[in-house]
């Protein structure tokens, strides 16, 4: 049986797993410590890629599948703390790769007004080939 909830701070390594697995460009983009970075923010609110904004689907108990998502409200209003938070995070690591940071938030950069973004969805690999991950983004398409 399939149920949703909403994340906790406890989920932090699944969330970690979410995140490195859908944009495994992170490391290379945000250095070596973007994992503890990742688990920081998580944890923190008023982020995009806090607990807040994530979603987790459960078969029998067991986290099955996550999501990341957020509104444009949303998006606007925590987009320069998400920002200022990595840099607090990933000290100045961050500073060598500027460039790709600015063109990398402009590529993701503008949401339309009352949008819906899905930044990231995975289903965990026990958990593939049952339509989890499918059940998990209409359920966020209900919240949208």
């Amino acid at each position: 049986m399939i149920t949703y909830r909403d994340a906790t701070i406890d989920d932090s390594e699944d969330f970690i797993r979410l995140i490195i697995n859908t944009a495994p460009y992170f490391p290379k983009l945000f250095g070596k410590r973007i994992s503890l970075a990742l688990k920081k923010l998580f944890i923190d609110n008023h982020n995009l890629f806090s607990h807040n904004h994530v979603l987790v689907a459960q078969w029998d108990g067991q986290n099955a599948a996550m999501s990341l998502s957020y509104s444009h409200k949303e998006k606007e209003k925590e987009n320069l703390r998400t920002g200022m938070l990595l840099f607090k995070y990933l000290n100045l690591g961050m500073l060598r790769n500027i460039s790709r940071l600015i063109k990398f938030n402009s590529s993701i950069g503008f949401i339309p007004v009352n949008s819906y973004y899905v930044s990231n969805i995975m289903t965990f690999e026990p958990f593939r080939h049952h339509g989890i991950g499918s059940m998990l983004l209409r359920k966020i398409e209900n919240i949208a």
